[in-house]
C-alpha cells in the first residue's frame, strides 16, 4: 500500500513538473508576442501625429538633461557640504593651535620671573 502511494505521489510530482514547465513556455511565448505587439504598435513613425516620434526624441533629450543636472547639483551640494565641515575643523584646529602657543609662551614668561 505504501509503495503504491509513493509511487503515485511520485508520478503527479512528475505531471506538476511537466505541467509547469509547458505553463513557464507558454509565458514567455505570450511575452515575446506582447512585445512584438507593442512594438509593433508604438515603435515608428505615426501617421495621424507626424512630428510625434521628434517630440518623443526631444523629451528624452530633455530628461535626458534634467537628470544630470540634478546629479550634478546633487554632487555640487555635497561638495559643498564637505566644504563648510572641513572649514570648520580648519578653524577648531586653528584655535587649539592658537591656544598651544598661547600656553608655550606663557611658560617662557614664566621661567624667565624666576
Amino acid at each position: 500500500m505504501f509503495r503504491v502511494a509513493t509511487i503515485v505521489i511520485r508520478d503527479l510530482k512528475t505531471m506538476q513538473e511537466s505541467d509547469l514547465l509547458a505553463r513557464q513556455i507558454q509565458l514567455e511565448s505570450l511575452k515575446r508576442e506582447l512585445d512584438r505587439l507593442y512594438h509593433n504598435t508604438f515603435d515608428g513613425p505615426t501617421d495621424d501625429f507626424p512630428r510625434d516620434d521628434e517630440l518623443e526624441l526631444a523629451y528624452e533629450d530633455a530628461l535626458h538633461k534634467s537628470d544630470k543636472i540634478n546629479t550634478d547639483l546633487s554632487r555640487e551640494s555635497q561638495a559643498v557640504g564637505l566644504l563648510i565641515s572641513a572649514t570648520k575643523l580648519m578653524e577648531q584646529c586653528n584655535a587649539a593651535m592658537e591656544e598651544a602657543l598661547q600656553f608655550s609662551t606663557y611658560g617662557e614668561l614664566t621661567a624667565s620671573y624666576q
